[in-house]
């Protein structure tokens, strides 16, 4: 019989439930339970990890101080006495995780997030176990960043990036360093089966899936809906599917520019296949996108997706193939995508069918973890050999 290993997922969990951890929520949820036996750390409890708590993983609480939780906010003051504090807490939460790993008998250890890396990484090597991370962001040129990537290719025995275009930030001349591999993230291709759409008000549906942040692109696509009104195109309606700290400035945007008629917000939504069944055309006007999860989403049940040039979005969407891709940030072109689109039902149709074709083939759940349960393994093997 083949040996079950303890694998930990350490997240603190005070951050926005978006795309990267619902995908954690499946690389937990999915993991072939006669290999692995999983088990959750964190800081604060939130929805993903009450979703997993309910379905008998168990969870243990690690204490971290609200200072190295925060290190990253505008509340933190980089001063010599604040960093002190912040590496003396730092300090404590590794002595607190290793002796978690311990005592849990963990074989391997999953960092999620930033902080969780940072406090891992020590904490792993105390222990002498592997320490392994998904990197769901592309890191930049702030001192920060190219400290996390620093951090991760040497200190890391595998890195799991969502795409090439975030494995490319890993790359030295061309190449990705042996520790780095790209396996796309993925879903349950056989939940997102799309039911039958009625539409009464002949109006093409628009939808938009993502936290309310910056980045997300809201305000190129509530230009975009301006413009369509300018031009006297009426004959749609935007579904606005998502929480976040730019709440308050989207909507007063809305209603300043006078769009509230077309825009309707839906908020946070538990059902998100029944508010994608309402949709004709989902868009992703991202400034900066790493994957996109809910394009995904949307292809598997036969959405076509609009969605901007960058990131790891021309991964996900083949542009004339499976949705159209504009350049980032360009309202105009985004409204001239959705014309098109929306007078053209059956290029819609089509783009549909190629996009659900395109995740079974690419962005299956099952197939891809298995990947990623390879290379586990063989960390696994390597060690005991």
């Amino acid at each position: 019989m083949n040996k079950r290993y303890n694998i930990a997922f350490l997240t603190h969990g005070d951050r926005n439930v978006g795309g990267g951890e619902q995908s954690w929520y499946f690389l937990i949820n999915k993991l072939d339970r006669n290999l692995f036996r999983p088990i959750i750390f964190f800081s604060k409890k939130n929805r993903i990890i009450t979703r997993l708590e309910q379905e008998q993983i168990p969870i243990v609480n690690i204490d971290l101080n609200p200072r190295i939780t925060s290190i990253y906010r505008d509340q933190v003051r980089f001063n010599p006495f604040s960093l002190c504090k912040y590496f003396f807490y730092l300090s404590q939460a590794i002595w607190k995780l290793f002796r978690l790993l311990k005592k849990n008998e963990i074989h391997i250890l999953h960092a999620h997030d930033n902080l969780s890396k940072i406090i891992g990484v020590p904490a792993a090597k105390l222990a002498r176990i592997k320490i392994i991370t998904n990197c769901n962001d592309q890191l930049g040129s702030t001192l920060i960043d190219r400290f996390l990537l620093f951090y991760q290719c040497h200190f890391m025995d595998k890195i799991f990036c969502v795409t090439r275009y975030v494995g490319n930030t890993f790359a030295k001349k061309g190449n990705l360093p042996s520790n780095v591999c790209v396996v796309y993230s993925a879903i349950e291709p056989d939940r997102w089966k799309r039911k039958n759409k009625e539409n009464r008000n002949k109006k093409v549906v628009l939808g938009i899936v993502a936290v309310f942040d910056k980045v997300k692109g809201h305000i190129v696509l509530f230009r975009a809906i301006k413009i369509l009104v300018s031009r006297g195109i009426t004959h749609f309606t935007c579904l606005v599917i998502g929480e976040g700290r730019e709440r308050a400035s989207l909507h007063q945007f809305v209603l300043e520019h006078g769009i509230g008629e077309y825009v309707q917000f839906r908020g946070f939504v538990h059902d998100l296949k029944k508010a994608l069944n309402e949709l004709d055309i989902l868009i992703a006007p991202s400034i900066q996108e790493s994957f996109g999860l809910a394009p995904v989403e949307a292809m598997a049940m036969g959405i076509p997706v609009i969605a901007s040039r960058v990131g790891g979005l021309p991964e996900v969407v083949l542009d004339g193939e499976t949705g159209l891709l504009v350049p980032s940030s360009n309202s105009e072109a985004l409204a001239d995508a959705i014309v098109y689109l929306m007078d053209r039902p059956e290029v819609r149709q089509e783009m549909g069918k190629k996009g659900r074709e395109r995740v079974l083939q690419k962005f299956d759940i099952d197939k891809n973890l298995k990947i990623s349960e390879k290379m586990i393994l063989d960390l696994l093997n390597e060690e005991s050999n």
